[in-house]
């Protein structure tokens, strides 16, 4: 069955209606998944070898699809990643944990994750001094481009080969901007969500924090 938290589900239940909700609680999110691995594994199979986008093939893509459907979802913890930002020094996710992380792949390439910018700098300011980070994975070639900037935030850097480098591969991002929501164990709670309900999603995710470090 799909769970969602006591935060979650408040912040579903202002967006859509209670059957809505109800059936997608029902959902037999196994089952499905199953389904779509089968599906995937058959693609590769048929048409693995054959060119879908750029220099990447079906093989690739399908590959890809099936590790963000293993690895990737909702309620599912998230893969580590281990790299360098765009100074050089080492960067690892996973010491974030114990925070409510925003993970935003972004590209000054890319005008809808630089129309993001300002929000998240807003978002940062808000929640200084609470256990939240925002973290980065930048796709552009040209470092001193994005390092003009200013971002006040960390991000991996994707290497020069942009958004097609190992990151945004690894992690099935086909479009940008991408946002996931972690919590304080690195548990995907969100994926893909709109500027408008990250402020509530994180709002709430920090809640439950303090009502467990409270406890």
């Amino acid at each position: 069955m799909f769970e969602m938290s006591d935060g979650e589900l408040q912040v579903w239940n202002g967006t859509y209606s209670a059957g809505w909700l109800a059936r997608i609680r029902k959902i037999d999110v196994a089952k499905t998944e199953a389904e779509s691995i089968r599906l995937y594994q058959q693609l590769r199979d048929r048409y693995g070898s054959m060119k879908a986008v750029q220099d990447i093939d079906y093989g690739t893509l399908a590959t890809s699809a099936i590790f963000a459907i293993e690895h990737l979802s909702v309620g599912k913890p998230a893969p580590d990643i281990i790299g360098e930002d765009m100074d050089g020094a080492g960067l690892k996710l996973s010491d974030y944990r114990g925070k409510v992380v925003l993970l935003s792949f972004w590209g000054e390439w890319c005008a809808p994750c630089m129309a993001l910018i300002p929000h998240e700098k807003e978002l940062l300011a808000r929640l200084d001094g609470k256990p939240f980070a925002l973290i980065g994975v930048n796709s552009d070639a040209d470092k001193k481009k994005v390092k003009a900037l200013q971002i006040p935030w960390r991000s991996f850097w994707c290497g020069e080969k942009g958004p097609l480098g190992d990151i945004p591969m690894a992690w099935s991002i086909r479009g940008w901007p991408k946002m996931y929501v972690l919590d304080q164990a690195g548990v995907i709670r969100a994926k893909h969500t709109t500027d408008e309900r990250i402020d509530e999603i994180i709002d709430h995710l920090l809640l439950d924090l303090a009502r467990v470090q409270q406890d």
